[in-house]
């Protein structure tokens, strides 16, 4: 199944919207079950912040596949752009040495205000944060023995609008098969939401 990615985004109200993004020339990171964790908590962060609902997911070592519902005021384009940046900033905590600052992606609250300035966030925002460190500091000794190089996105993604009832279950059962298409040994890091098809 391949999509064009087309540099005209397509917005409608209540639409499901199926996205592929890539790491930077295919280089595995998500091979490391820690990178794959730290995405999922990104992900949930953002889902909460930007409102909008998460079907489906499959986590590939170089690639990810997201079946998303936009509720709010942030659109898909929108909702990438946080989880692209806020996930590479906080994955080059883990990767880079430990006393460098020079990390991709963007401002850590920029992208994900809720109420008021950076500064002055909500105390779940900061709640959050905080577990967010807590998971970088008590994983980094781990990033240093391997020497991952930086983490970097591939620019843009491909996004595919659903158009029906058959399309989205077809996109569905891509996302399950995963595991068989790219012969991964096992069929981890999968995520498909029993509530909303109830």
């Amino acid at each position: 199944m391949k999509h064009k990615n087309s540099q005209k985004r397509i917005y409608f109200n209540g639409a499901v919207y199926f996205i592929t993004f890539n790491t930077l020339k295919n280089f595995p990171y998500f091979d490391e079950d820690i990178l794959c964790r730290l995405f999922i908590k990104e992900l949930n962060f953002c889902q909460k912040y930007q409102h909008f609902e998460i079907i489906a997911y499959k986590i590939n070592p170089e690639h990810i596949h997201l079946l998303i519902k936009p509720k709010g005021k942030y659109n898909y384009s929108q909702i990438m752009g946080a989880i692209k940046r806020n996930f590479a900033r906080d994955a080059n905590r883990l990767i880079s040495p430990v006393n460098s600052h020079d990390v991709e992606g963007d401002d850590p609250d920029r992208r994900l205000q809720h109420h008021g300035t950076r500064h002055h966030q909500p105390e779940n925002f900061i709640k959050y944060r905080k577990r967010i460190d807590k998971f970088i500091k008590s994983h980094k000794p781990h990033f240093q023995k391997i020497n991952l190089p930086k983490f970097k996105w591939q620019k843009s993604f491909h996004d595919h609008y659903i158009r029906d009832e058959i399309d989205f279950f077809n996109h569905v059962a891509y996302i399950k098969r995963q595991h068989i298409k790219h012969n991964l040994s096992a069929n981890k890091w999968v995520y498909v939401s029993n509530s909303f098809f109830r």
